[in-house]
């Protein structure tokens, strides 16, 4: 309900990054699914068994893209203000590798791959929002790092 209702505010507005918002709503109410065992249903229909596994990869990537466009995009300027550029292009990159890997490796071996890219970006972002929140603070750094902890 949540999503759906951005997703009205976005087009109200015409701003994209409520889209992006209620998309990632989304993805993270699937991933969220997966996490405490009910992905095998979605709005209240049973997901055929063999889409199971693929809807999974493909949820974990497009959270894991969505994630970072938000990060970027939230905190543009607080990322040029505290350099380390290379950093974000980076993890830049490891979102079309998340997503080719999603597509392409069976399910056992996504998972490690996915840990291994998953791991690596959660140190730069962390490292970055730490850089963030003591040169350049802003109140966007300072609820996403506040965000970050409750998780």
């Amino acid at each position: 309900m949540l999503a759906l209702f951005v997703l009205v505010t976005a087009l109200i507005n015409r701003e994209w990054m409520y889209v992006l918002f209620a998309t990632w709503l989304v993805a993270s109410l699937r991933l969220g699914a997966i996490s405490a065992g009910w992905d095998t249903h979605w709005l209240e229909k049973a997901v055929p068994q063999e889409w199971i596994f693929p809807l999974r990869k493909y949820t974990v990537a497009a959270n894991y893209v969505l994630t970072w466009v938000m990060f970027s995009t939230l905190l543009k300027d607080e990322l040029k203000r505290v350099g380390h550029s290379w950093m974000m292009r980076l993890t830049a990159w490891s979102c079309p590798v998340m997503v080719v890997f999603a597509v392409v490796l069976p399910y056992s071996q996504f998972l490690p791959a996915m840990w291994a890219i998953t791991a690596f970006s959660i140190v730069v972002l962390t490292f970055l929002l730490a850089r963030i929140l003591t040169v350049a603070p802003s109140m966007v750094a300072v609820c996403t790092a506040a965000r970050s902890r409750s998780c």
